[in-house]
């Protein structure tokens, strides 16, 4: 997916799913932490509280763990069921 900030899809939403696809590729490895919210807010040009519910989305369906709150890890990709 690529993203789009004028798509009909909530940028949020967009967000997670490039993550989500970047840590079932691989890109993302598990147990490494993923790009901190102020990363994700950066490189997509959104706001702080879009990045934040990005990660929460990813952090509720399990696709990432709460190691710390500035750096979730990225979870297993079976255990993500990726």
């Amino acid at each position: 997916m690529e993203y789009g900030p004028l798509a009909p899809v909530p940028r949020y939403r967009q967000m997670t799913a490039i993550l989500r696809e970047r840590i079932g590729a691989g890109e993302l490895e598990a147990d490494r932490s993923i790009p901190s919210e102020a990363r994700i807010q950066q490189k997509f040009g959104v706001a702080r509280e879009t990045a934040r519910k990005a990660v929460a989305l990813l952090r509720e369906e399990g696709s990432v763990s709460p190691c710390s709150a500035l750096a979730p890890t990225s979870a297993n990709a079976e255990r993500a069921n990726l």
